[in-house]
């Protein structure tokens, strides 16, 4: 076989494989948001188990577009806090839907995930969403690193 045409059947298979992977890591992250939706729409507490214990997790809190307050919690101090909160709901995920979703490999092992998060409960937009996982186990991932924005008030009709 000609040297170019080596070249161009290794050059063919390498688009292949790396299309297949891309395929496989939108998988990954299509399940996982599907997972994070039905767990957050159930109000099941155990969303809180999506997080790794040394994530870093960026809350924001905001009243219209002013920022009341922005805070870094590891994974373990953000999972003891929507226990704690859960039930008297003080603090929990909202329901949550995800659109507009772009996702790019970011490392080894772990996928970066950007998204309008919509919240189900409180009906705003949270457009600067970002969530990291990697897996644990096959096929179950857990966050590493998520940014998300909390809306204070409600913006239902």
């Amino acid at each position: 076989m000609p040297a170019r045409t080596a070249l161009l059947v290794a050059l063919l298979c390498s688009q292949s494989i790396t299309a297949h992977a891309e395929l496989t890591i939108q998988e990954h992250a299509r399940r996982f948001l599907a997972i994070y939706s039905d767990l957050t729409e159930r109000r099941d507490v155990d969303a809180a188990d999506l997080y790794r214990p040394t994530a870093k997790v960026r809350v924001s809190y905001f009243n219209g577009e002013t920022l009341i307050q922005s805070t870094l919690l590891t994974g373990e101090a953000w999972k003891d806090s929507l226990r704690r909160g859960w039930f008297d709901n003080t603090n929990r995920l909202d329901a949550a839907q995800f659109e507009n979703v772009r996702v790019v490999p970011a490392g080894p092992s772990q996928i970066a995930i950007f998204a309008t998060r919509i919240s189900q409960e409180k009906c705003y937009l949270d457009t600067g969403y970002a969530v990291r996982i990697s897996p644990q186990a096959a096929n179950v991932y857990r966050i590493n690193q998520e940014r998300i924005s909390i809306q204070m008030a409600a913006a239902c009709q």
